[in-house]
């Protein structure tokens, strides 16, 4: 699922809060303390690699967590080694036996300065100090660029700002002791009111710095160069580009006497080119700076990521990227210039690799030992897309390698993936997709050839969450025989092959199906459509029954609705008694016992969503809730929750008005509206298959069933009711389709208090025919949709398919795919 933002100022409403599915039944039940692991980092020396990453959840305090591991081993367990309430921007440095860990510490209210500290180790991450704060603030803000270790000593550079001046200023600081302390900031360049990131090199006990002057980025302005000398002397800045170019990205590469660097230049406001100047004099002067070949074919030129120029043999080479739009995909090749005569004269050639990246994706380039290494993130095995990382090495002789996958049958999809090669130990770690709490570690002893299986550092995900492992799965009637009871009984639920659980109808036994059968068998009438009703209902009764100490009985669970997601949400109300006391101030009647009403909500068959004990006490949340929100479902949802309408031509054109209605049902003064819309509606098709209505001709309407206004303006008056909304982006699997549509994320309306059912409308564009006369809609839904036609339409079909779903939205694994097709009579 892709996630962008957008503004929705929908004529007189907006949308403002997030939809909670679970409203349907019985509210939210999100587990604030479920902890999460993001940005890894990694820094390697030969076969051993110094991870670490940051974790974070609502309710506490963020954490840096470190582990140690050699020639693919586990050498350190993971453990803490610094708490804080909000950590960001972390850097690692390992220099033998030191390690050097950085980090920003905020408040969650923002109402400090953030602070930079550093742990250090001594003894090869056994033992971290205690974090040791690096600048002192005093009203100054810091950013971090970059940290060295050269001739004993540690050096941070980075940017400050201060209120005062209202100026920015690049700055370095150094530590002799390892560390230990810090000297005071000492300002290098004024920036003025643009930070841009430092560029550091360090070579032959020389550190070499590149930073911008105060122009912007977009402007000329000089591009510095200042050098760190091993006495800790700080040259004069010496201009790289006399001002005549804008300057942004930066890179450079140090050989003997020979100074490069490339950076990016937009001369007319179009496009970016790379622009490149060379020293000959370890950097005092350089010579005219020009531009490097561009593909004239390309919409613009960027710089790699990471590594952009280096010098192996006395060969320079440059890398940048170029940009293409075919009016459909977005591709980014990567090129490599090529020059034997220190820069005077460049070869290009497009890095093999780029061909494997995924639309936006990038290569990622390294060197080491006169090798280079290339990482494509891309994709395979259309239409399920699995994540991809192609690799390969160009030798010295200039020979590349055969393109392999590094993950080969790993079907996760990583938000991020870092790499480092240090004597031709390869060393890769895998940030995985942002639903799982997985840090992935791969590795390779002999350049790449052979990679190690990949391991889970985190450790608190099973190996089928974060690598995709599917174990292996008996069938349904030997995990019966065995025990397991009807609604825990697994399938395979692998997205290439996805199986549901069901009920044969004619004898009630558990079935695994193809989640492409279902629709069909249940129109034969061989799967039981009570199935989930079932499923829940027997889910209900262990969870009442096991969930207390106490001797329950006369229990009586029914089914009281649903949301017809699938699996769907399934509402369970139910009556039992009990010898003890199940919350506070519980009623006591005759006898000594207790009687309860209870009621709860089901998700994915056998998950209790919501369990609340006499409309007051929550079971899962052990504390009392407010009664009127947790009603009981009463009744069952209409028989389609998505109504599409198309409507006669309203124009020449013969467009076709377009109204989507999502019906909410046992409302309790909140309504979900789910807000789909056509799948191939988008910026690129408008006029061309759909357009705006006319002004004035939109609609948006929230009514009962009979018609009538259902907005409640006592709890938000709608005239002011218009905030920045989200936009989500469902991937669904159909068949050998990849179809993906963007919705609004879900908002809560408010109804008034008497309404049961309500119909929330939007109607604000129509579609257009092809020049064949033909109208062609695609619609995706989480749940089924009635369809009705224009009056004049003919020759019309349509088609539902239950889709898989990429990602599950919602606790919903699937989504109902409709094709429609028709044209209108004369």
């Amino acid at each position: 699922m892709k996630i962008f933002f957008v503004l929705f100022l929908i004529g007189m409403i907006g949308i403002t809060s997030h939809y909670d599915q679970g409203h349907f039944v019985f509210g939210s039940h999100e587990d604030k303390q479920e902890t999460h692991y993001s940005n890894p980092l990694i820094s390697i020396q030969n076969n051993k690699a110094n991870i670490i990453w940051e974790s974070y959840n609502q309710d506490s305090d963020s954490t840096i967590i470190f582990t140690q591991l050699v020639d693919g081993k586990t050498i350190l367990e993971p453990k803490i080694i610094t708490t804080g309430s909000f950590i960001g921007n972390s850097q690692i440095l390992s220099q033998e036996q030191n390690i050097f860990v950085f980090y920003e510490l905020f408040t969650r209210n923002g109402d400090v300065v953030p602070q930079f500290y550093v742990l250090t180790s001594n003894d090869d991450g056994k033992t971290f100090s205690k974090p040791k704060l690096i600048l002192t603030t005093d009203d100054v803000y810091y950013d971090i660029s970059n940290v060295e270790f050269l001739n004993e000593k540690l050096y941070v550079f980075g940017t400050m700002w201060t209120r005062g001046e209202n100026t920015s200023y690049a700055f370095y600081s150094v530590s002799d002791d390892f560390g230990n302390s810090f000297s005071e900031p000492s300002k290098i360049l004024n920036q003025g009111k643009v930070r841009q990131d430092i560029v550091t090199f360090a070579s032959d006990g020389v550190i070499y710095l590149l930073m911008d002057d105060e122009k912007d980025y977009d402007k000329k302005g000089h591009l510095y160069l200042v050098k760190i000398l091993p006495d800790g002397t700080v040259t004069d800045k010496i201009s790289v580009n006399n001002a005549e170019t804008s300057v942004t990205n930066q890179k450079i590469a140090v050989s003997g006497d020979d100074v490069y660097v490339t950076w990016l230049d937009r001369p007319n406001d179009t496009r970016w080119y790379s622009s490149f100047a060379a020293s000959h004099d370890g950097g005092k002067t350089f010579e005219k700076s020009k531009y490097l070949p561009s593909d004239p074919d390309s919409i613009d030129t960027y710089h790699p990521e990471r590594l952009g120029i280096f010098v192996i043999d006395g060969t320079l080479n440059v890398l940048w990227e170029s940009d293409y739009w075919d009016g459909e995909n977005q591709t980014i090749l990567t090129f490599v210039g090529t020059s034997i005569n220190k820069g005077k004269d460049f070869k290009m050639e497009e890095i093999p690799a780029s061909s494997f990246v995924r639309q936006y994706g990038r290569v990622i380039t390294l060197v080491d030992d006169g090798k280079q290494y290339y990482f494509a993130p891309g994709v395979k095995n259309y239409p399920y897309e699995n994540y991809a990382l192609y690799f390969n090495i160009k030798d010295n002789n200039g020979n590349y390698s055969e393109i392999t996958d590094i993950l080969q049958d790993y079907p996760m999809r990583p938000s991020n993936t870092i790499m480092d090669v240090d004597n031709g130990f390869v060393h890769i770690v895998i940030d995985a997709d942002y639903t799982s709490n997985c840090i992935l570690y791969h590795y390779s002893s002999d350049d790449g050839k052979k990679f190690s299986d990949l391991i889970d550092l985190a450790k608190i995900e099973t190996d089928k969450e974060c690598l995709g492992k599917i174990p292996t799965i008996e069938p349904p009637l030997k995990q019966l025989v065995s025990g397991v009871s009807k609604n825990n009984i697994e399938c395979t639920i692998n997205i290439e092959n996805r199986h549901v659980l069901m009920l044969k109808k004619s004898d009630g036994k558990p079935v695994c199906i193809l989640s492409e059968h279902i629709l069909p068998l249940q129109k034969r009438g061989y799967l039981d459509e009570n199935s989930f009703t079932t499923f829940a209902i027997m889910t209900s009764k262990h969870f009442v029954e096991s969930s207390s100490q106490s001797n329950i009985q006369n229990l009586d669970l029914k089914y009281y609705g649903q949301r017809d997601t699938l699996p769907p949400h399934v509402g369970v109300l139910g009556t039992f008694e009990s010898d003890k006391q199940l919350y506070p101030d519980a009623q006591i009647s005759e006898n000594g016992i207790y009687k309860y009403t209870i009621t709860l909500s089901v998700q994915n068959i056998n998950t209790i969503h919501r369990a609340i004990l006499d409309n007051k006490w929550d079971i899962l949340e052990d504390k009392f809730v407010d009664s009127e929100i947790q009603s009981a479902i009463e009744n069952d949802a209409v028989e389609y929750p998505t109504i599409l309408t198309i409507e006669n031509p309203i124009n020449k054109r013969n467009l076709l008005p377009v109204t989507i209605t999502d019906v909410d049902t046992n409302v309790n003064g909140e309504a979900v509206w789910d807000r789909f819309s056509i799948a191939n509606r988008n910026g690129d098709t408008r006029g061309v298959i759909w357009d705006n209505l006319p002004r004035g001709s939109g609609e948006w309407i929230f009514v009962d069933e009979n018609g009538n206004d259902a907005w409640d303006d006592s709890v938000i008056d709608r005239d002011n009711y218009g905030v920045i909304a989200i936009g989500i982006t469902y991937i669904a699997i159909c068949d050998d389709r990849r179809i993906d549509i963007t919705n609004g994320i879900s908002p809560t309306i408010p109804i008034l208090p008497e309404i049961d059912t309500v119909y929330m409308t939007e109607k604000d564009f129509g579609i257009l025919p092809d020049a064949q006369g033909n109208y062609h809609v695609e619609f995706l839904s989480l749940f089924p949709t009635l369809v009705h036609l224009p009056e004049i339409a003919i020759d019309s079909n349509i088609e539902t398919s239950l889709c898989i779903l990429e990602q599950p939205k919602d606790k919903a694994d699937y989504a109902y795919f409709t094709e429609i097709d028709f044209r209108l009579s004369n």
